[in-house]
């Protein structure tokens, strides 16, 4: 089978959907699937993730906030014909619903990952503007897919289609560690972390969503209280970045929260490794990438109960599940640090289910993702 991808963008520090992709196309790999990638240009794309992979990339054109180019329309009015199956990456753009219009065209299967774009919550984000384009363009776009692929069972029950009945498969996202062992002595040092100091790591854009500013004023409480620290990984909207800075400076938690930017590869090992417990009380997650690997270097997760794979942390008892709100985010961040056999039941049990999601873990799962187009 001939497969061609279509994503707005490439970006690694964007991180989910470049992640999603990535790991995607190493089960098509496995499982002998040809891929391509059709994009729109991106001043951040990875030039290793080009090396390893056949990207067709063209420029923007206007309107450009609507991921809209015209070389790119050029090359699937010209070449839709030569692929089997045209995956979709996420929903709003010009460019994935040209993709789907030409595809229909040409009788051409279509799948579609949406990455929480068709999620209730996500659909509030510029409610105005998806009002309008979702019953326009966005219907007509699912009414032509053959299959809607979502990586968590809740994500399937909260799935906007706009009064479309469609098929609709569950297929958890492949997460491939790398290889990469963390180093846990080294990143403390690094950081001048004690060997008491129970540690906490956020690694995620640093987004509003996130609940990132939530955990910092938990943290305002329980550090007076114990001896913990929280280190915060990632970059994001710089104006929100500033503001996160700021009050933890009014607070007077530099001594207890650090700001380390943007992490991968050895360094993301490191600081999986090097933390006891990895945080997201996010007030969205379509699956949580970071999550499990971060079970899959050892390290529990505490994340609240809108990150999707809420479900199979629970059930594996290998981190614990809050509420979306400063009260039980604070309440279960103190249970953590003062309920050392807990702790340790579910650091036991962190690699365990963490590799659940292995990419030779779910081989089979993708071949009979494909297999009911």
């Amino acid at each position: 089978m001939k497969i061609l991808h279509v994503i707005n963008s490439i970006n690694e520090r964007v991180g989910g959907q470049f992640f999603a992709l990535k790991n995607i196309l190493l089960m098509e790999q496995k499982n002998g699937y040809k891929s391509e990638i059709l994009t729109s240009f991106n001043n951040n794309i990875s030039s290793d993730f080009i090396e390893k992979n056949k990207v067709h990339i063209f420029p923007f054109s206007f309107p450009k906030r609507f991921y809209n180019s015209k070389k790119a329309i050029k090359y699937l009015i010209e070449n839709t014909k030569s692929f089997d199956l045209i995956v979709l990456h996420g929903v709003w753009s010009m460019l994935l619903y040209r993709a789907s219009f030409y595809a229909e065209n040409a009788n051409i299967n279509i799948m579609m990952w949406p990455h929480g774009s068709l999620d209730p919550i996500d659909l509030k984000k510029k409610f105005l503007v998806k009002k309008i384009l979702g019953k326009i363009f966005i219907k007509k776009m699912i009414g032509r897919l053959n299959l809607i692929a979502c990586t968590t069972l809740m994500e399937k029950q909260l799935l906007v289609t706009y009064g479309l009945k469609k098929k609709v498969l569950v297929c958890p996202l492949p997460v491939n560690n790398d290889s990469f062992t963390g180093r846990r002595s080294f990143f403390r040092k690094e950081h001048n972390l004690a060997s008491d100091d129970f540690t906490f790591l956020f690694l995620s854009r640093i987004v509003l969503d996130k609940g990132l500013e939530m955990l910092i004023e938990c943290m305002d409480k329980i550090s007076k209280k114990h001896k913990v620290k929280l280190i915060v990984a990632g970059t994001g909207n710089k104006n929100y970045l500033k503001k996160i800075k700021k009050i933890v400076l009014r607070k007077k938690l530099n001594r207890f929260i650090s700001f380390i930017g943007h992490v991968s590869n050895q360094k993301k090992a490191d600081a999986f490794k090097g933390c006891d417990c990895y945080v997201l009380p996010s007030r969205k997650e379509n699956f949580g990438i970071a999550v499990v690997e971060s079970m899959q270097h050892g390290t529990p997760v505490l994340i609240s109960n809108r990150v999707y794979i809420k479900d199979e942390v629970a059930r594996g008892d290998s981190g614990w599940v809050c509420e979306y709100s400063k009260q039980s985010l604070e309440d279960n961040l103190l249970y953590v640090t003062t309920n050392k056999t807990e702790y340790l039941k579910k650091q036991k049990n962190a690699k365990r289910v963490g590799n659940i999601f292995l990419p030779n873990n779910l081989i089979l799962s993708y071949k009979k993702l494909y297999s009911s187009i």
